[in-house]
């Protein structure tokens, strides 16, 4: 039967926040403009569509210890969101993700961004507040 004095001398064992993401530092959040809100079908269609394109660039970052940048800028009624990694390789979907990034893509009715970067995927989209819904 072990005790926590043993758990805490096991030189293996590593603090939860190491296990369950990616190491400090490696994910950077700009958001500006941050204090409007936005309609709870376009929040939804959102938050999916970071679901499916942030992982693949996290767990890459992660994995060679670079950057990731999330810029989420709103303003005039609309949202420039913009996904940056400093590693000049494009990550590439399978095929599934890659339908679901377009079928969110669309639901925003968001316009893609030209990429400034090898790895850079901006949208802008409209926002739609829930006084207009």
């Amino acid at each position: 039967m072990s005790s926590l004095a043993d758990e805490s001398e096991n030189p293996r064992r590593q603090e939860p926040a190491q296990i369950a993401g990616p190491a400090r530092n490696v994910v950077v959040l700009h958001l500006v403009g941050a204090d409007q809100t936005i309609g709870l079908n376009q929040a939804i269609a959102l938050s999916l569509y970071l679901a499916v394109v942030v992982p693949p660039h996290l767990d890459f970052a992660a994995s060679v210890g670079r950057t990731f940048d999330l810029s989420l800028r709103l303003e005039s009624q609309r949202v420039d969101l913009v996904l940056r990694g400093d590693w000049e390789a494009p990550i590439r979907f399978d095929s599934l993700r890659n339908r679901l990034a377009k079928a969110y893509e669309r639901q925003l009715n968001a316009e893609i961004l030209p990429a400034e970067h090898p790895v850079e995927i901006g949208l802008r989209f409209p926002l739609i507040s829930p006084r207009q819904v």
